[in-house]
């Protein structure tokens, strides 16, 4: 009785890994070891997006480099020291773009280059010449706030 039991668990495990939607498992930031354990069976359109599989993308693309080096030099290959070399041409460069993981923002030289511009836009906006026509056309003082 145990055997039929343990039987059909196995039979439904086997229908469930079956019918896996990988677009959604390939865009799920915490299952990158499933998805580095069945690169076969990853939608890449979402795998490259994903932000936790941007170390797996940069392997690939690392062996790919490397691959293609020791083509040109003319040197003796073994395909299976090279673990992702399948994946390289999978890889969706759309998708890679659209990664957050790839950015490294340099926040202070942003605010740096926004500085030049917040200062002249004071100058402007509290121009004493621009406040005088704002006080001419009746507008309150305590009021001066919403047009700034």
């Amino acid at each position: 009785m145990i055997g039929l039991f343990y039987q059909e668990i196995q039979r439904q495990f086997i229908y469930l890994k079956k019918v896996y939607d990988w677009s959604y498992i390939s865009k799920n930031e915490k299952a990158i070891s499933i998805l580095q354990d069945n690169l076969d069976k990853v939608e890449w359109g979402s795998f490259s997006s994903n932000p936790s599989a941007i170390n797996i993308l940069l392997h690939i693309i690392k062996e790919e480099k490397e691959y293609n080096k020791k083509v040109k030099n003319q040197e003796e290959i073994n395909t299976k020291d090279y673990k992702y070399f399948d994946y390289f041409n999978k890889i969706d460069y759309g998708g890679l773009s659209r990664n957050p993981e790839i950015f490294e923002l340099d926040k202070k030289g942003l605010k740096e280059r926004c500085d030049i511009y917040r200062e002249e836009l004071m100058k402007k906006t509290m121009h004493p010449l621009r406040i005088q026509k704002l006080l001419d056309m009746v507008i309150d003082l305590d009021d001066l706030d919403f047009y700034f």
